[in-house]
């Protein structure tokens, strides 16, 4: 570091020539200090702040690295179960065509209850796999709002003057 010093002060030989002018004294100048034999510990500090920096680093990096692997597999996992929940409200369409064409058939005779019985077993297996997809729809949404950061509010229903 580098420094500026300075004194002020008095001298005499004699008590009584102390504040004579002569006696005054006063002297000013640069300083400068170096702890010549600490550069060994002043590198390995340098070092050691390195390597911190490094670690640190590294963990931010494995971070965004596992948010990003957080997100692609919650945005797959929604489309999927968005794909699959399309395809579950085609078979239950269909299925409830068939348990009304069934319906009509026993009605008329052509058929026996078995097969209304047989395409209601269908209609409602369909059923309970689209609710479990409308479940797993919510639970994937809720996950890929999670991998993002969140960003939802709820907000209060408006009142009705």
């Amino acid at each position: 570091p580098f420094t500026l010093n300075g004194s002020v002060g008095m001298r005499s030989r004699k008590a009584e020539n102390l504040f004579d002018a002569d006696s005054f004294r006063w002297s000013w100048g640069p300083g400068f200090s170096w702890n010549l034999f600490a550069t060994g510990r002043v590198r390995n500090n340098v070092r050691a702040v390195e390597e911190v920096h490094e670690q640190t680093l590294t963990t931010y990096q494995q971070t965004v690295l596992q948010a990003l692997d957080e997100t692609r597999n919650a945005i797959t996992a929604f489309a999927k179960e968005q794909e699959r929940l399309g395809h579950l409200r085609e078979s239950e369409a269909a299925a409830t065509e068939a348990v009304d064409l069934a319906r009509e058939l026993y009605g008329r005779g052509v058929a026996d209850f078995q097969s209304v019985l047989d395409a209601e077993r269908t209609l409602f297996n369909v059923q309970e796999q689209r609710a479990l997809s409308d479940r797993d729809l919510a639970t994937d949404l809720v996950a890929l709002y999670k991998a993002l950061g969140g960003g939802w509010e709820v907000l209060a229903p408006e009142r009705k003057s």
